[in-house]
């Protein structure tokens, strides 16, 4: 069976990446090395920023310092931070499905651990991510105080993507459970905002706690 894949990161900033160096690019056949445009790419032409850029990738995602502006137990294992970062890169993930790496500054970048955001405010350069301290990697973030490493942005942390963002004055069921209700947040915020009739059913799980309560009590649920 023939699968249809398309690239999250077409036309971004970090397009064209590694895979148009290897002739393995996901969407532009120039640099599949077929020999021929039979794209169905709309946006700009991926081979030419490719040669625009001396036939070479584009940038890296790069780490930034963050501050922490907040942090906040949830339930035994659980702990809310509100990073202090980049009007920039706050407004590039307010999207659903939008998630960064983070890692404790004292600990090399294997100890980088990918968090889905769960709030985001551009006007401020703040987000806010909900880990649940299961093992070494997401101890050592359950004990930062000042300052975390953040690598970002990421997207399409979310299965089925588009078809969320196709739905529009629809009857959609969140479903959601434990720390997975931390991306839920802006993908109800989505779907409220494209005139969807939403209905949300939650589950505290092991975390205990419905943790995003205070960012959807506002909303019309």
């Amino acid at each position: 069976m023939d699968y249809i894949t398309n690239c999250i990161d077409a036309g971004s900033d970090y397009c064209p990446c590694y895979l148009a160096e290897t002739d393995d690019c996901l969407t532009c056949t120039h640099l599949q090395n077929r020999g021929f445009c039979d794209c169905s790419w709309s946006g700009v032409c991926i081979y030419q920023e490719y040669v625009w850029c001396g036939n070479k990738k584009k940038n890296f995602r790069q780490e930034v310092e963050g501050s922490i502006v907040e942090k906040k137990l949830i339930g035994e294992k659980g702990v809310l931070l509100k990073i202090k970062v980049s009007k920039t890169l706050a407004r590039q993930l307010k999207n659903p499905g939008s998630f960064v790496f983070i890692r404790n500054p004292n600990k090399p970048p294997s100890f980088n651990v990918p968090m889905s955001i769960m709030y985001t405010d551009e006007f401020s350069g703040e987000i806010m991510v909900a880990i649940q301290v299961l093992g070494i990697k997401t101890k050592t973030l359950a004990d930062l105080k000042e300052k975390v490493i953040v690598k970002g942005p990421f997207w399409n942390g979310i299965l089925g993507l588009k078809h969320l963002k196709n739905s529009i004055e629809e009857n959609v069921l969140v479903v959601a459970r434990g720390i997975a209700l931390a991306p839920t947040n802006l993908v109800v915020q989505y779907l409220l905002s494209k005139k969807n009739k939403v209905t949300f059913v939650v589950d505290p799980g092991k975390v205990g706690e419905i943790f995003i309560k205070d960012y959807l009590n506002h909303l019309n649920l």
